[in-house]
Order: C-alpha cells, then sequence, then structure tokens
C-alpha cells in the first residue's frame, strides 16, 4: 500500500505547498519568510508561483539555515524545481551542521567546513530536483531555478548562489551592502540556474558582524537594488534603497513577543498593495532575519533620500543619452556625470561572457544595441517600482547552462568597514557610505522579471 509520502510525484496535475508566512522567534534570532504569486501569473492564469521560500532554526546548534529559490519562467515546471531545490538544501544543511556540530552550538568558525556543508547543499539540491524529474518522467530541464542558501548563527553570514537573487545585509557598525552578485546574461531575461553546475555556484559571506540581511529573489530585489549600468559614480549605499529594509530591521529587532508576525503582516501588506503590484508583476519572495541583541548594539545606517535619487537620475539620464546616440565627452551637451572615484576603478567588475540555452548571437554588434536598449527600458520600469517603493515607506528568463566542478568562491568585504566613498556631500555634512561602485552582471526591470 502506498502511502501519501512515497506516492510518485504528480508534476503536472498538483503543485509544491504555498509559502505564504512563516516567522521565527526566539531568544537569539527573529526572522520571516514569505513567497507570493506575481501579478503576471495571476493574470496568465494556471501559473503558479514560482518562488519558494523557507527558514529553519537547527536546534541545538543554534544556528538559522534560510533558503530562496525562483524557477525559470521558460522552464514548465520551474515551480517544483524551486521547491525541491530549497527543500533539499535545507534538509542537507540540517542533516551536515547536527552531525558536525554535535551536541551543542555551532559557530561558523571553520571556514573550510562552512564551504563544505553550502556545496553538499547545492549538490543535495540539484541532486533531488534530478530524481525528481526523473520520477515524474520529465525531462530536468522543465525543473531549473535558481537558489540561494545561506547560514546565520547571530553574527556571522554565510551563502552559497547561483542566478539574479540576492541578499543584502546590514553590518553591526550600519554598512548595508550586497554580498552576492546577479549572476544574469547579457540579455536582460537570461540567468544561471543550480543546473549551471557548481563553476556557477558562488559562496562568499562576512567578516564583519551581521546584525541582521535580507534575502529576496530579483522581482523584490530589483525594485530595492537597481543596476546601475556602467555607472560608477557615487553610488549612495551601494546603491541599495535602505528604507525597503529598514522596517525589517527595526520590527524584528523589536523585544515584542509579536515581532516576527507584525513585521511579516507589515511586508505583506506592502507587497500585495494594487500600487506595488501594478508596479511590479513578477513573483515576490522576501526572508529577512535579525539578531536584536547585535542590533541593539548596531550603527545605524547612514541614507539619504535626496541623494539616492540624484544619482538614480543622473544615471538614467546617462544611459538615454546613450541610446539616443549622444557620447559623454564632456561637452556641452553631455548628460552630468560624476566622475569615478579611484575606489570605484579599482572595483569595478569584469565583464564575462555568457551565454544563453536559446541561442548563439550571431552578430554582436546589433544584439548589444538592443539590449542596451532592453536594459534602459528595464530600468525605467524597475524605476517606476523604486518610485512605488519611495511612496510607501516614506508617506525568470531563460536559462544558461555550463558545467564545472567546483563552486567560485569569492570574497567581497573586508576585515574592516571601508571609507565612505569620496563626492558629493550629504544635507547636514552627510557622505554616502561604501564604496562608489556597482555590479554589473546582467539588468532586468521589475517587468522583466516577470518572465521568469
Amino acid at each position: 500500500m502506498k502511502t501519501e509520502e512515497n506516492k510518485p510525484l504528480d508534476a503536472l496535475g498538483a503543485f509544491p505547498p504555498k509559502q505564504e508566512g512563516k516567522t521565527l522567534q526566539n531568544g537569539k534570532i527573529c526572522a520571516f519568510a514569505v513567497s507570493l504569486q506575481g501579478a503576471s501569473h495571476i493574470a496568465g492564469g494556471g501559473v503558479p508561483c514560482q518562488d519558494y521560500s523557507d527558514i529553519r532554526w537547527l536546534e541545538p546548534a543554534q544556528i538559522l539555515a534560510a533558503a530562496i529559490a525562483d524557477g525559470v519562467g521558460s522552464c514548465a515546471l520551474s515551480h517544483w524545481g524551486s521547491y525541491f531545490a530549497v527543500t533539499a538544501a535545507l534538509g542537507y544543511i540540517e542533516k551536515a551542521v547536527r552531525e558536525k556540530g554535535g551536541h551543542g552550538p555551532y559557530e561558523l568558525t571553520n571556514l573550510a567546513e562552512v564551504q563544505e556543508i553550502l556545496t553538499g547543499a547545492f549538490h543535495a539540491a540539484q541532486g533531488e530536483v534530478e530524481q525528481k524529474a526523473d520520477e515524474a518522467q520529465q525531462a530536468v530541464f522543465n525543473f531549473q531555478s535558481t537558489l540561494t542558501v545561506a547560514l546565520y548563527d547571530g553574527v556571522h553570514v554565510y551563502c552559497c548562489h547561483c542566478g539574479d537573487d540576492g541578499v543584502v545585509v546590514q553590518e553591526q557598525d550600519g554598512v548595508v551592502k550586497m554580498v552576492t552578485k546577479r549572476l544574469k546574461g547579457e540579455e536582460a531575461s537570461s540567468v544561471y540556474p543550480l543546473q549551471s553546475g557548481p563553476s556557477k555556484w558562488q559562496i562568499t559571506g562576512t567578516k564583519n558582524p551581521v546584525a541582521g540581511f535580507v534575502m529576496a529573489t530579483d522581482g523584490v530585489l530589483d525594485a530595492f537594488v537597481p543596476i546601475f549600468e556602467d555607472y560608477y559614480g557615487v553610488n549612495y549605499c551601494q546603491g541599495i534603497y535602505y528604507p525597503f529594509m529598514k522596517p525589517a530591521m527595526d520590527g524584528l529587532g523589536d523585544s515584542g513577543g509579536l515581532a516576527a508576525e507584525k513585521t511579516l503582516a507589515y511586508y505583506k501588506e506592502f507587497l500585495n498593495s494594487p500600487d506595488y503590484r501594478r508596479r511590479v508583476t513578477d513573483d515576490l519572495t522576501v526572508v529577512a532575519v535579525v539578531s536584536p541583541r547585535l542590533l541593539r548594539q548596531s550603527g545605524q545606517p547612514r541614507f539619504n533620500v535626496n541623494i539616492w535619487k540624484s544619482v538614480y537620475e543622473e544615471h538614467a539620464n546617462a544611459v538615454r543619452a546613450r541610446l539616443e546616440g549622444k557620447t559623454v565627452d564632456g561637452g556641452e551637451n553631455s548628460p552630468a556625470v560624476p566622475e569615478k572615484t579611484e575606489a570605484a576603478q579599482y572595483e569595478r567588475p569584469a565583464g564575462p561572457e555568457y551565454k544563453t540555452a536559446a541561442r548563439e548571437p550571431k552578430e554582436k554588434t546589433p544584439k548589444r544595441r538592443v539590449s542596451r536598449a532592453v536594459c534602459f527600458l528595464a530600468g525605467l520600469l524597475a524605476g517606476a517600482a523604486i518610485a512605488g517603493t519611495i511612496a510607501f515607506f516614506t508617506g525568470g528568463g531563460e536559462a544558461s547552462a555550463r558545467l564545472g566542478t567546483e563552486p567560485v568562491v569569492v570574497e567581497l568585504l573586508p576585515d574592516k568597514a571601508e571609507e565612505p566613498s569620496e563626492g558629493r556631500e550629504a544635507p547636514g555634512g552627510d557622505k554616502p557610505v561604501g564604496p562608489a561602485s556597482a555590479s554589473r552582471a546582467g539588468t532586468a526591470s521589475a517587468s522583466d522579471a516577470g518572465k521568469q
């Protein structure tokens, strides 16, 4: 007799469980996770939420594990792929930490061991998706998704990541930065999924203590961490619109008994608001985690909305000028673009050559012209979503495949907080926090994200 647990997967006739809100609150950590079906999928009819997220408290190790995934839109069963990737990765981590930590707290101090756990979680996720595809007698291509996993011991965060999701941390000294990089192709709708293999899995973490962090799939991420294409001037708070994550940090840092539930309700109200839904049509996933003790001992991030909006507008003007055939040469008709700082010149990431699974471009020049146009339009639409976010808080794609054998370990954060970048001064003498740099792996707007 077959039980409910060992029934063959009915991938075509059933949908995975929904994750419309989960909270976690104890003496050490306060967190929530939510994944909501996007407006484009609701309007399309029959398209389930392709995002999935989850958080788990590992006792007695005293470790929080969190994971998010975004199914690739061109893959028919990617909603199952994201679900199995998240559950398998967290299941592996739970077992691995239990084995290595024994019967007491487990601190994330052995970096080689942490890397081993994270890599093992990704292999487990990939293996689980392949097994479920075989079980359902479906091509594994149909199950592709992104995946981002984070481990947090209340002090440090370590992540394994692939795709265009992201993790934004708030350090104890008040520095806010994204510790992952978007792994997109040249086209706005292309992305590297879990199935691209270890050469596209990036392991990163923090050396400075972290008071809290936010994980988000691209539908949310692109609206509060915009991509400044080829732009390395003054980038206030690294381009992160901090008012989006501030309610999560403050709400989860509250010592009240219902802090997690109240903060989750606040974000669900915002994400479900008609204005946000009109501007952002993709599936929506947010995971927020805070150490209340560490947050109480932390500095407040310095952010000025006027500077942030000014930088965004200057970037949009520069992109518009390029699309209209104008050059930024310093002439009278050139748009005002801040000069690159010395730090920004050193930190500019190299532009990798990405290949999409759909087709190989035959003519690079026309494609790049179209790609820039797509990116610009994407930026405008993302700007609309950002404008909605400002008003609220102040008042997938095609799959790519490249196989490898080892994950890429990326060190993004220095031993000490970086000095504020030089440049434009904020009202009251405040200066932008963090280096004047931005990752340019690819661009997608809230509208383009609806394809994923």
